[in-house]
């Protein structure tokens, strides 16, 4: 059967793109050189001249290990929304010691700022996010100082708009949280047995203690990176999050 429709087009297609060099970092015995990727989903014309908030994705692995590319599926939903995800390597331990992990974190925060052009990213609307590890990483890129002599030769400096971190393990931060930190959007579940929920419990009251906003989701009976948190019920509170930061 031969069919004719005339198609609305509602909504813009969005493109993935897979290990863009965000930074060159020394690596066996400092001898030679490797780069650290990152793959990000954006829309697919960049030249009407929007722009749109951006979301940087740490994943976990307790240091030891990192695949950045493990959950682009779930993070798919917040592209459809118009949110521009990108999804970064970093330095594990195997590698560098920390804080080589978080200098690479936020030397991938102000190359976004600084090629925010190219990506269609607003630099103002820069979130940071992670699971784990990660989420220690992003927690910890949320709240601290520049450094002094940071790589990459970006002018854009590595402050966030917010920060969503899913069950980090933040317990060694949270005393450095100031007033002056971000927003932050928590996840953790009840029964994880990697990194206990304290963690998150006094990562939120001392948000509390200084007067920053802070969203905490206590999902109950879920463990350790369980598929709960990765639901379109998460991703509804990431949006609504964003949203209420930006009003994008």
């Amino acid at each position: 059967m031969k069919n004719y429709r005339k198609v609305k087009t509602a909504q813009k297609c969005w493109s993935l793109v897979t290990n863009i060099t965000y930074a060159t970092v020394p690596y066996w015995y400092n001898a030679t050189y490797r780069d650290l990727r990152a793959s990000i989903v954006m829309p697919k014309d960049r030249t009407d001249g929007k722009v749109y908030p951006l979301i940087i994705w740490i994943c976990g692995g307790a240091f030891q290990v990192m695949d950045k590319d493990v959950w682009w599926p779930q993070w798919m939903e917040l592209a459809r929304r118009g949110v521009i995800v990108a999804s970064i390597e970093y330095r594990t331990l195997n590698e560098a010691e920390l804080p080589a992990a978080l200098q690479d974190v936020k030397t991938a925060i102000r190359y976004f700022k600084g090629n925010a052009e190219k990506y269609a990213v607003d630099p103002d609307k820069v979130f940071i996010s992670g699971e784990s590890a990660g989420g220690a990483l992003a927690v910890m890129a949320g709240v601290t100082e520049e450094e002094e002599n940071r790589s990459g030769g970006e002018e854009k400096g590595s402050g966030v708009r917010g920060v969503i971190d899913f069950y980090g393990a933040v317990d060694l931060f949270s005393p450095k949280i100031s007033e002056n930190a971000p927003p932050f959007l928590i996840f953790h579940g009840t029964e994880d047995d990697l990194v206990d929920i304290e963690q998150s419990d006094k990562l939120y009251e001392r948000l509390n203690e200084v007067g920053v906003r802070a969203d905490y989701y206590v999902l109950e009976q879920e463990g350790h990176g369980a598929d709960a948190f990765y639901q379109k019920e998460m991703m509804d509170i990431i949006y609504d999050f964003i949203i209420s930061e930006t009003e994008f």
